[in-house]
């Protein structure tokens, strides 16, 4: 049987979550590490789950025209690092412009 690890995206609708597995793979010519996401429909009857779970899900028996997965378990809670929004940078303040200099009595030589 196929089981896959994944986190919850959907859990909107009624015995229906959407699950988003990450995977990577080496491309075969050029070596670079590709990452992917797919998106799954999995069928679900324990009611605790929400957005954000870790679950482990199984290729079951379709229960609908897109819903051909089951979860079988809950592996954890995702946990979301929260971010601080950097401090703006101020600039110092623009030296007197080239053109006020030319205004001044300067002239530009050719």
């Amino acid at each position: 049987m196929q089981t896959f690890q994944g986190t919850i995206i959907s859990a909107k609708t009624p015995k229906t979550v959407g699950v988003a597995i990450n995977y990577s793979y080496k491309h075969p010519k050029y070596g670079k590490i590709i990452k992917r996401t797919t998106k799954l429909l999995a069928h679900n009857e324990m009611r605790e789950i929400k957005e954000g779970d870790v679950v482990r899900v199984i290729k079951s028996r379709p229960y609908s025209k897109n819903k051909h997965f089951l979860v079988t378990e809950v592996l954890g809670e995702k946990v979301v690092e929260n971010k601080t929004p950097e401090p703006k940078i101020t600039l110092p303040e623009k030296k007197e412009s080239v053109k006020s200099v030319r205004k001044s009595g300067q002239t530009k030589k050719r």
